[in-house]
């Protein structure tokens, strides 16, 4: 039997309740890039907590997970219902699941590979008739995390796991091979008390950053050497004050924080989409309308780290040669609006958010 440590069920139910509630925020989400990067085991159990297979790590088949969560019946909401892409699958039963596992900083147990630390119901796979689902947060704003498909068949996601330990080494060979400015440009950071943040690390020279907006006590100038951002001597912050982790060019993590600031923000992750909007993008290009839409909501989900994107919604825009009554128009919904309005509303809000009204 092995031990598995995971938070009160109350503080689980009352973190999602909270946050949920906070419709123009980023919530605690199920990432398959951050608990795949970061779970030394990773295996499929039953409702009971027993493992059924190893995809990564040593635990052996039948080997039970103590202190797992039950398997247990939960709705799932697909948001794109009736289309080929739904899985026209109603609820999970929990009989099988994928779940990513590390040890405990005092080595005795396993907890989850998630963040924020340790919520095992955001570091758990549920696959249900060869379908895989997860909690996460589908539009932001506008949700809250749910019971959501995550379109991957089972196969597709052990290869996913299997394979990125791999492609996280590449990252990092490449992140030291790149300029001393490829760290720079909008980020998000996601705090230990569940509060997020939009912040930006601007190359200042050499392999000197700017960690902004100065309201942030870990704010300020950081050096970059190998894999870690170390705080430089400024103001109220002291040399190797802060030290983050490089994990990736997409994802860094604080590992240390020497001085109290009233919180210990230990464990904080700064992340931000991985080639995601160059690849959306280029969607924006096909010849599928629905690709296009789905790649115009997605950059709108995405807020100012789609900058890059708006000259060609601001192309879609002007192309359509609109009647002006589309863009205040109301549409009952989401589906119906034309994907010349839904580029519109993509343009508004990411300008928003780079003009900080939207953050």
């Amino acid at each position: 039997m092995v031990s598995f440590v995971c938070w009160p069920a109350f503080a689980s139910v009352a973190w999602l309740a909270l946050l949920s509630s906070a419709s123009a925020e980023l919530v605690p989400s199920f990432s398959l890039e951050y608990s795949s990067m970061n779970a030394t085991h990773v295996v499929v159990v039953d409702a009971a907590g027993n493992v059924l297979e190893s995809w990564r790590g040593n635990l052996a088949p039948g080997e039970r997970i103590d202190g797992a969560p039950a398997g247990r019946r939960e709705n799932v909401i697909n948001p794109f219902p009736g289309e080929t892409r739904d899985p026209a699958i109603v609820a999970v039963t929990g009989n099988r699941r994928v779940l990513f596992l590390t040890r405990s900083q005092d080595g005795t147990s396993w907890v989850a590979a998630s963040e924020p630390q340790h919520d095992p119901r955001l570091a758990t796979v549920w696959i249900e008739k060869d379908h895989c689902f997860a909690v996460y947060q589908f539009h932001n704003p506008g949700s809250g995390a749910q019971m959501l498909p995550l379109y991957l068949d089972e196969a597709t996601l052990k290869a996913r796991v299997t394979t990125c330990k791999e492609t996280v080494a590449l990252d990092v060979a490449a992140a030291a091979a790149t300029s001393d400015s490829s760290f720079a440009g909008h980020w998000h950071v996601f705090l230990p008390a569940g509060f997020t943040h939009r912040i930006t690390l601007t190359h200042v020279e050499g392999n000197r950053y700017r960690l902004e907006p100065g309201v942030l006590n870990f704010a300020g100038l950081y050096e970059s050497v190998g894999d870690r951002l170390t705080s430089v001597d400024q103001d109220k912050v002291r040399r190797g004050e802060f030290v983050w982790h490089v994990r990736s060019p997409y994802l860094i993590t604080l590992i240390e924080q020497t001085e109290s600031h009233g919180s210990d923000y230990t464990g904080a992750v700064l992340f931000r989409p991985r080639n995601k909007v160059n690849a959306l993008i280029e969607d924006l290009g096909s010849v599928d309308a629905e690709v296009r839409v789905r790649a115009i909501d997605s950059l709108r989900e995405l807020g100012g780290d789609a900058e890059a994107a708006l000259p060609k919604l601001r192309e879609i825009i002007d192309t359509s040669q609109a009647d002006p009554v589309d863009f205040c128009r109301a549409y009952t919904r989401l589906k119906t609006a034309p994907e010349h309005v839904r580029a519109y509303w993509a343009m508004i809000h990411i300008e928003a958010c780079l003009e900080g009204h939207d953050k």
